[in-house]
């Protein structure tokens, strides 16, 4: 939210004007993100990916409103947080390896809340 404190309003209001097209690519990845299933199982390759839909689906969220745009959010965000390990665990521990962790919790305090939780 820091990112956004104080420009809400204000990004809400561009989105159809000096904006579009940023929302519009936002709104595209973010219908693009729902058509995806996240592997339930962490995989061989990295995980990062999941920071930036849960951000991209967290950011549409806040500027919308539409609980549609939380709840996805929330399912990458569930997904991720629900492995057993984040990074390679079947790799040797070296400096770095608790970068998916970094990446994913900001998204996390970005969405706020569960959609379970009543409105932002």
């Amino acid at each position: 939210m820091l990112l956004l404190e104080g420009r809400l309003d204000s990004l809400r209001g561009d989105l159809n004007g000096t904006h579009a097209a940023q929302w519009r690519r936002l709104h595209e990845q973010c219908d693009w993100y729902r058509r995806q299933n996240p592997p339930t199982e962490h995989p061989e390759a990295s995980i990062t990916y999941f920071g930036p839909a849960a951000a991209n689906l967290a950011l549409a969220y806040r500027l919308t409103g539409q609980r549609g745009y939380l709840e996805e959010a929330w399912r990458w965000i569930s997904t991720c947080v629900a492995f057993p390990h984040w990074g390679r665990a079947h790799m040797r521990p070296r400096p770095g390896r608790g970068l998916a962790a970094a990446r994913t919790l900001p998204r996390v305090l970005l969405a706020g809340r569960g959609p379970g939780a009543g409105a932002a």
